[in-house]
């Protein structure tokens, strides 16, 4: 697709040269305008790529959103704080600002200033639903109003590629971009090329576009100015037109051959009615020939009125084609002005291209000086990267093994918490099994603890003994059962109590629990008997 030049000074094709490798790009263009005539963004847009417009003018940005009815149209002025604020306009023209001091001075020269109230935000405020996106090119053209709108601009959120601001007083030949130019540099951009009207900067980011800002435009870019194009166009139409009235023209003269055998036919048929009529008059009556005097003064009107027909049909027909010659010299008297304006174009484009090349092969020879000035500054900055770089690795491995030690003493601190914490309840613990085992009622109660064990274990023992048939033993005589007690048991002995730090085997618990429910039995039977002796015996 061939790529068509609508900028006036050729900014699209630098911007071009560098960015053509990007697909479907992004782009912002501050102080848009018009959406065709010396629009930056058109041929952008014609390849695929979408953007944001900033426009303060209610004109251009209604013309803008009726253009580009899928891009993002912002209308509002551009400031270094946001505010509410006069804008100075002036109708059908680029110069429009919102610089008091430049209206009025325009305003002076003759052109029409209207004052209007417009919202001013900073740029940064406007491109925030845009900050970490792909910038590819931002353009700045807000005559005069360049370093208001730089101030207002966060670089860490906003970093477009490539950055384009108007560098001159408008309509002047003056320079403007000491006063801003700083902010720019601050910010992490690099200059790289100048084009009379414009200065372009790099994102340190993406040096490597730099390359392409050696050179202005030139026959390698392999680009067409639009107004060739609107040129050819004009020309093809305007042959379409002669094309058109050629045709007309034929059309005419073949309508005119038609008529003219329409002429003759009707003169053959007034000859044959003529002839008729002198033959039907010899033998015709007074009043055949009233009649036929009647018919010769028909046919004599009617021929005045074809002659007259055909007398105004020449004279329409002369004067159209007077006309059309007319027409025809006049469309061609413009297409020979515009082949000698485009003529005079085209020399005057290689003129300029003439002393372009002297002025940029001395702007090469400096900016290859700055290139190697660069290049040793990029060295250094490398070598001191690396050094802190080694640095850096020695403080993380400082750190990592800091790191390490703290992580093994918080673990032992906490192992030591838990174990203090461990003996804390377990020497709670065992003092309260001390305190229950030394207490009273601990003690006293221990009979009972083993009767109850006793009693259940006795019962499960007989429960399985009845269910199990036995030959009954004879019984023992008074003299063969002794009495018995719990003395009298072998290997009788106190119960035992569990002290607070021993053990029990449980195998000798049981027995002396069973011994203990013996001399509970005895104890009993012995009370009985007491309690049945007569009073006076006791």
């Amino acid at each position: 697709m061939t790529f068509v030049s609508y900028a006036q000074n050729f900014e699209d094709v630098m911007l071009w040269r560098a960015l053509k490798h990007v697909e479907g790009g992004f782009y912002v263009d501050v102080g848009a305008q018009d959406p065709a005539i010396d629009s930056v963004s058109l041929a952008f847009y014609e390849h695929g790529w979408r953007g944001v417009h900033i426009e303060p003018s209610l004109v251009y940005a209604d013309k803008l959103r009726r253009s580009r009815p899928d891009e993002i149209v912002i209308q509002a002025a551009i400031a270094a704080a946001p505010s509410t604020r006069v804008f100075f306009e002036i109708p059908d023209t680029g110069l429009s600002t919102a610089d008091r001091e430049i209206a009025e001075r325009h305003r002076a020269q003759g052109f029409t200033v209207i004052e209007t109230v417009v919202p001013y935000l900073t740029l940064t405020q406007a491109l925030e639903p845009f900050a970490g996106r792909d910038i590819h090119w931002l353009k700045i053209d807000v005559e005069g109003f360049e370093g208001e709108v730089i101030q207002g601009w966060d670089a860490t959120a906003i970093r477009p590629w490539v950055l384009v601001v108007e560098s001159m007083a408008p309509n002047t030949p003056e320079e403007t971009h000491l006063a801003w130019e700083s902010q720019v540099i601050q910010r992490g951009y690099d200059f790289v090329y100048f084009d009379g009207l414009n200065r372009y900067y790099i994102s340190a980011d993406h040096r490597e576009l730099a390359a392409s800002f050696d050179r202005p435009p030139n026959y390698f870019d392999f680009f067409v100015i639009n107004q060739v194009v609107a040129n050819d166009a004009e020309i093809g139409r305007l042959r379409g037109c002669v094309d058109e009235v050629t045709e007309n023209l034929a059309q005419a003269r073949s309508d005119l051959s038609a008529r003219d055998r329409e002429i003759e036919r009707l003169n053959a048929h007034i000859a044959w009615q003529q002839r008729e009529w002198e033959v039907a008059q010899e033998g015709a009556s007074e009043q055949t020939r009233a009649d036929i005097a009647a018919r010769d003064g028909e046919i004599e009107r009617l021929k005045a009125h074809i002659t007259w027909q055909k007398g105004v049909w020449d004279e329409t027909q002369e004067a159209e084609f007077e006309q059309t010659r007319a027409d025809l010299a006049a469309r061609d008297g413009a297409i020979e002005r515009l082949k000698a304006h485009i003529a005079w174009q085209q020399r005057a484009w290689e003129a300029a291209q003439e002393g372009e090349f002297e002025q940029a092969r001395a702007d090469l020879a400096a900016r290859d000086g700055a290139i190697e000035r660069l290049k040793a500054h990029i060295a250094w900055q490398q070598s001191a990267w690396e050094a802190a770089q080694e640095l850096t690795r020695a403080d993380l491995a400082a750190r990592d093994g800091e790191i390490e030690r703290l992580h093994t003493h918080i673990a032992w601190q906490q192992t030591a918490r838990e174990k203090n914490r461990l003996d804390t309840e377990s020497s709670q613990t065992q003092a309260m099994v001390a305190a229950m085992y030394a207490s009273t009622s601990w003690r006293v109660s221990a009979p009972l603890r083993a009767i109850a064990i006793g009693t259940r274990r006795l019962k499960f023992h007989l429960s399985r003994t009845n269910s199990q048939p036995q030959t009954p033993a004879p019984a023992p005589t008074p003299a063969q059962a002794p009495a018995e007690t719990p003395e009298s048991l072998p290997g009788y002995s106190a119960p035992l109590i569990p002290d607070a730090g021993g053990s029990v085997d449980l195998t000798e618990y049981t027995r002396q629990v069973y011994r203990h429910l013996l001399d509970a039995r005895a104890t009993a039977e012995c009370q009985q008997r007491m309690t049945l002796r007569p009073v006076e015996d006791r």
